[in-house]
């Protein structure tokens, strides 16, 4: 090596050090070709190898030749720390000794000591977000609490991890290292959208009885989309907390807006006052319970305290109006691409050409924003957003001349009820096409299992905003438009053999696993078909089927008829025989333990029956079957009927639920219901020599 090459490399080692110094990178982890690795803090960096200083203090030399490369850790807050009694944090340490003395919490993974998300708005459209946790892990399950995310637009805002240390139960501290940061581009296969970028961490020892301890900052530093600033914060979860805080800072003249649902007992408590000219709105619960889960129940954010915080200043009228603007705008800078060959212009034919070959690649609101993109861009790639595979559906049809055609945002029922007092767009995130008239038609995209009306039906109940219009909720959907319809007749041989015909019909999105065959060989077919068999009771054999309604178009409603023989399935005597039809049997385990303290939530209204009629076997009558039973004084409905006429035994049930809410009181009545129709299927019908 000669001296110009010596001094080239002594040159960049020292501009890298002093990079390393002057940024507050240190040296954190020095590699060998010998295997080793060792943790410390890179002192030095000369021409002939580095100089490093490994935990225990001791400082030692390594020859260029023996390093395979230095891995550099961020100085990140409290980085010298070793133990939490180094730590100079009065929060940390109030909030470590409120863990020592934990509620109890049966079954809970985590144990929230501290949970803060400050907000400094800057404008209505710029803001600096930063949220602390302090977590305490008590079980196996709460390790993955270990693993957090920060999601963030790069186009637009910034991100960083301000710190992360693990306190183990002796008090020793380990901190988050660089190795254990991944940053993520979430959409990078759909250059189109390539904006979301997510920072994973690891937390080190995520394990029982240790104390996580993180903060992270989100930076808003340009305007995205015209969005303005709106958020709906939880006040609770499953796992209990003991301190949550909200804190908003907004500066002169800036209006913001706020709503608390779900606190009939006033746990949230709020405070505003100002603060170097800002006004600071803060929002703090404490001692927030565990919430234990049950069957049927509605979303968290029904459930727990939510406060909703928006800062536009209109209602929901300037809202839709201002969706019609933006949409208006979209309409002026992007044409509509001409409809392909062949295509018959009508709602059905255009819904059912962009849901069939437009996929959706399920991209966020947090990546379009609420402004469609190009319709010539999404036809051309033949896929797209949900937002822009609806803009070109509905860019259709008012090329296509239908009247009355206009833009819709939904709210998921998953998200909670609507904050009435803070209208803002962001609260809705399903685009929808509505046909207006005096019954408004909402219309869904879905993908080439769904026939056209389905996805909208299950949006039953939901609210929305229509553009240029107001606020509407869409229709409940009948109780018939999903379930089964199933009828089965046996034939019993005096051996306890069953022959079976069977018909099911499948309506609405009942008919998906049918309507999948289509991409299925017959071999295929029929395997699934002896899976159904069989899940009745083993052993079918002599097994054929036919399917009525048209597969390949997404009928409505399907019909599957099976025929097929049950060995055995009847425990039959010289003079007598008794069954219990496995088409009847019931899982009630929905209705879950006793003491309900939960309301009821269903996600769509159903209705299912099921009739099953006997040939009993030669020379026996019925003697026993299942009573009739009727309930219809909760939010289901029940109803049976039986009837003995000779050999021939039939039993009929209705269930029914249109309801797609019920106070935590129709729970018993519920209960009682599901409980009646799970013993009916357990009862045996009986047949015997009569003259015996």
């Amino acid at each position: 090596m000669n001296r110009n090459t010596v001094s080239r490399l002594s040159l960049s080692l020292s501009v890298l050090l002093l990079a390393v110094l002057s940024t507050g990178v240190r040296g954190d982890i020095i590699v060998l070709r010998d295997g080793h690795e060792y943790a410390g803090t890179l002192v030095e960096a000369t021409a002939d190898g580095l100089t490093f200083r490994g935990k225990d203090g001791k400082q030692t030399e390594y020859k260029r030749g023996d390093i395979v490369h230095v891995r550099l850790q961020k100085r990140r807050r409290w980085a010298d720390a070793g133990t939490v009694a180094e730590i100079a944090d009065s929060l940390l340490n109030q909030r470590l000794e409120a863990g020592k003395t934990p509620p109890r919490a049966p079954g809970a993974a985590t144990l929230t000591l501290h949970a803060k998300t400050a907000i400094r708005l800057l404008t209505t459209q710029t803001w600096e977000w930063r949220h602390r946790e302090i977590v305490q892990v008590l079980t196996d399950a709460g390790e993955s609490a270990s693993v957090q995310s920060v999601y963030f637009r790069r186009d637009a805002e910034s991100a960083q991890i301000l710190h992360g240390i693990s306190i183990r139960p002796d008090g020793t501290v380990s901190h988050l290292r660089d190795t254990a940061v991944q940053t993520e581009s979430i959409y990078a296969a759909t250059p189109r959208y390539d904006k979301i970028v997510k920072i994973r961490f690891a937390m080190p020892e995520g394990k029982p009885g240790t104390v996580l301890d993180y903060k992270t900052e989100v930076v808003r530093n340009a305007p995205s989309h015209d969005e303005t600033f709106f958020g709906e914060f939880l006040f609770g979860a499953h796992d209990p907390k003991l301190d949550m805080q909200l804190e908003i800072t907004s500066p002169p003249g800036l209006e913001l807006r706020w709503q608390l649902l779900n606190d009939p007992d006033t746990s949230v408590q709020y405070k505003s006052g100002t603060k170097d000219g800002m006004t600071v709105h803060s929002w703090s619960r404490k001692a927030s319970p565990q919430l234990h889960p049950e069957p049927l129940m509605p979303p968290l954010a029904d459930i727990v305290p939510r406060v909703v915080v928006g800062v536009e200043s209109g209602d929901w009228n300037a809202i839709a109006k201002q969706c019609g603007d933006t949409l208006a705008a979209c309409d002026a800078s992007c044409a509509q691409p001409a409809l392909p060959e062949g295509v018959t212009a009508t709602v059905e034919a255009l819904w059912e050409y962009v849901s069939r070959n437009i996929s959706s690649n399920g991209i966020s609101l947090g990546a379009t924003g609420y402004a469609p993109g190009d319709a010539g861009e999404t036809l051309a790639l033949r896929q797209g957003a949900p937002l822009d595979r609806t803009y070109l559906y509905y860019g259709w049809l008012k090329s296509a001349g239908t009247t009355d055609v206009c833009w819709s945002w939904l709210r998921s029922r998953g998200r909670g009820a609507l904050a009435e007092d803070v209208p803002h767009i962001r609260a809705f995130s399903t685009p929808a096409v509505v046909i207006d008239g005096d019954s408004p038609m909402f219309i869904l995209l879905g993908d080439d299992l769904s026939a056209f009306g389905e996805p909208a039906l299950g949006q039953g109940g939901t609210d929305c905003v229509v553009a240029g219009k107001g606020r509407m909720t869409v229709p409940v959907a009948p109780t018939d438009w999903q379930g089964t319809d199933r009828a089965v007749a046996i034939e019993l041989s005096r051996s306890g053999d069953a022959r079976v015909e069977e018909s099911i019909t499948y309506h609405g999105p009942s008919a998906r696993s049918l309507r999948a065959w289509r991409r299925k060989t017959t071999d295929e077919i029929m395997n699934d078909v002896r899976g159904m068999v069989n899940s009745v009771h083993a052993g079918g054999r002599d097994i054929e089927y036919e399917i009525k309604g048209d597969i390949r178009e997404n009928a409505g409603d399907l019909v599957l008829k099976l025929s097929y023989v049950l060995p055995k399935l009847a425990d039959a005597r010289r003079s007598l025989c008794s069954l219990q039809p496995p088409w009847l049997s019931y899982n009630a385990n929905v209705v879950g333990r006793p003491g309900r303290q939960l309301p009821l939530h269903w996600d769509t209204p159903f209705r299912s029956s099921v009739t099953v009629s006997v040939q009993g076997p030669g020379g026996l009558q019925a003697y026993a079957a299942p009573p009739s039973a009727t309930c219809d004084d909760g939010p289901a409905r029940l109803a049976t009927e039986c009837s003995m006429d000779g050999s021939q035994s039939r039993f009929s049930l209705v269930y029914e639920r249109a309801a797609l809410d019920a106070p935590v009181a129709d729970y018993a009545r519920l209960k009682t219901c599901l409980e009646t129709r799970a013993s009916l299927g357990r009862q045996y019908w009986v047949w015997r020599n009569a003259k015996e």
